[in-house]
């Protein structure tokens, strides 16, 4: 839009200037400056307004060409990534916000690069909220892991701990101490159930945790954990990947700034090229959005 503002205001200036010589060559200033004809002054201003077009026209071609080879160079340094979801047995590095011991049972969202360019400084956020995932750097061709529920499963399994440690406490008679460790636990597993809203039915809940007594969610919730089934519904609660949409931030090796953003359509990452931002095509990188002057990686589970 903005060369084509430029392009029409540059041709509306040359058919102005066409007119007024036009009807101009009978102004009487054109005889006190010379003894001229018509068809000599005609000829003297076509020449003068050829050579300018001449002039804007190699001015206009080696800022095209200069352009273009500084846009291939660029090019030429950005890595090509595309995003998966595997199972963590099958990725070397896994990274996430903090750490959990059952991380080999879920599922990964995985940054492939399938170039040869590295890149560094990569800032991973999870549908624009939360903590961003902070990697040093991706080497080519290098597959890392990202596990997306990282949080959620280590609230989970410390809520687990407290709730084994207040029902071994009741257990032993003493119903008053254990209480409050032993509510707090309940709530913080009833919150992480609510978000995730699922595989209740199988524990015996409703599909709704909220809705359901406490007293009621203790008693279910407490009989399925004496049974030793747990694990396994922790990982069924957690194990889904429900991010839509994945923003990637990284600096190239010569140091160009590039947003890339990947949306889940029909249970795949699809890159979603008209909200990629590239810093040296003139699009603006806020720090507010991406800053790497304090960055530091997050934590490496394996």
């Amino acid at each position: 839009m903005k060369n084509f503002k430029i392009t029409f205001t540059g041709i509306c200036i040359v058919l102005l200037i066409m007119i007024i010589i036009n009807f101009g060559m009978d102004w009487w200033i054109f005889d006190k400056l010379g003894n001229g004809s018509d068809d000599g002054w005609l000829g003297f201003w076509g020449g003068f307004l050829g050579a300018i077009f001449a002039v804007v026209g190699v001015w206009w071609q080696t800022n095209k060409t200069i352009k273009n080879e500084k846009e291939l160079m660029f090019s030429q340094k950005r890595p090509y990534i595309i995003l998966q979801e595997l199972s963590a047995d099958k990725v070397d590095e896994v990274y996430g916000i903090s750490n959990c011991d059952l991380k080999d049972k879920f599922q990964i969202l995985v940054i492939k690069n399938l170039s040869n360019q590295p890149f560094f400084s990569v800032k991973i956020v999870l549908n624009d909220q939360g903590s961003p995932v902070i990697i040093d750097r991706i080497d080519k061709n290098k597959d890392i892991g990202i596990l997306v529920n990282s949080v959620d499963v280590n609230k989970l399994q410390e809520a687990e701990r407290n709730l084994k440690e207040s029902v071994a406490v009741k257990d032993k008679g003493n119903l008053y101490e254990p209480k409050q460790l032993y509510d707090d636990s309940v709530k913080e597993i009833k919150e992480i159930f609510d978000k995730y809203n699922q595989d209740f039915e199988g524990l015996g809940l409703s599909k709704d945790a909220s809705k359901v007594d406490d007293d009621r969610f203790r008693k279910v919730y407490t009989s399925k954990y004496s049974e030793g089934i747990l694990d396994e519904s922790i990982v069924n609660i957690t194990k889904e990947i429900k991010t839509e949409k994945v923003t990637i931030y990284f600096t190239t090796t010569i140091r160009e700034k590039v947003k890339l953003v990947f949306k889940k359509e029909d249970k795949k990452y699809r890159y979603q090229k008209n909200e990629t931002k590239l810093e040296n095509k003139g699009s603006i990188i806020t720090e507010e959005e991406y800053d790497t002057s304090d960055m530091y990686e997050s934590y490496k589970l394996k």
